[in-house]
């Protein structure tokens, strides 16, 4: 992800290319940026239902934490086995030797207040840490805000 503090892209890999977003909400998960599949669908949704809330961390952490596999019909055929594919489609994987190790969590007002926090998972799926920092991010001015002039030549 790329922002300036006002506005926000991603870098797309594949492509090689940086894309802007408009506002909104967005979900990413291990493919292309918004990407069908149901655990992007059920965290987007989640991730709403949450911002409409009273914004604790713990709503946004347990839709992170979400473990229920996508029902088979839902399920996308990325060329994994059928088990696998289950196994992969939770917010949060759980699988043999494979599984989510992070879940992290950013925010910032629009007057710069930031706070990041982190938590990591062992092999088992268990807590193995947390961290959380805040900070201040200078933020440009709105574009209503700026004094600037323009000038023609």
């Amino acid at each position: 992800f790329v922002s300036d503090g006002r506005s926000l892209g991603i870098h797309e890999s594949a492509a090689g290319r940086t894309r802007m977003l408009e506002p909104g909400v967005y979900a990413l998960s291990n493919h292309l940026l918004d990407t069908p599949w149901p655990k992007v669908e059920v965290a987007r949704q989640r991730f709403i239902a949450a911002l409409n809330g009273p914004q604790v961390d713990d709503a946004f952490l347990d839709l992170l934490l979400d473990d229920q596999p996508a029902p088979d019909q839902k399920l996308p055929s990325t060329g994994l086995s059928l088990e696998w594919e289950r196994l992969m489609s939770p917010v949060f994987v759980r699988a043999p030797g494979y599984g989510t190790r992070s879940s992290t969590l950013l925010f910032v007002r629009r007057d710069g207040a930031a706070r990041l926090s982190e938590w990591t998972w062992n092999e088992n799926a268990e807590l193995a840490g947390e961290a959380s920092h805040s900070f201040h991010v200078t933020l440009p001015p709105q574009d209503e805000d700026r004094n600037d002039t323009a000038s023609t030549k």
